[in-house]
């Protein structure tokens, strides 16, 4: 679910599609797009967060990977969005995300 971009803002897509194994055991295989707002006139945010693309993409992948296939059903969206920003902020020291948007997000049993 993607919201409009406000003026002024760009959209932090080099995350790109993931793709993570969930806690169960057999897991089920998780796809998920990520991308998020930013400040577009914030120039040493846009640089760090760049730079750590990589870190970001890790981080995506091991938050989704402690979740159950439950855990990741529709009704439970704004947790997974909300453990998504922290890891993220979690990793960076320029600026912080405040929203997280997924699409193409789907759990595959």
């Amino acid at each position: 679910m993607r919201a409009a971009s406000a003026p002024g803002s760009a959209s932090f897509k080099a995350i790109g599609t993931i793709r993570a194994k969930s806690a169960d055991a057999p897991p089920a295989v998780v796809v998920a797009t990520i991308a998020f707002p930013y400040d577009a006139g914030d120039r040493a945010f846009a640089e760090e967060l760049a730079r750590k693309a990589p870190a970001l993409k890790a981080a995506a992948i091991s938050c989704l990977s402690r979740k159950r296939a439950e855990e990741l059903g529709p009704a439970y969206e704004g947790g997974v969005k909300a453990a998504l920003r922290d890891a993220f902020n979690g990793l960076l020291s320029l600026g912080k995300v405040g929203e997280i948007w997924l699409s193409d997000f789907a759990v595959i049993q």
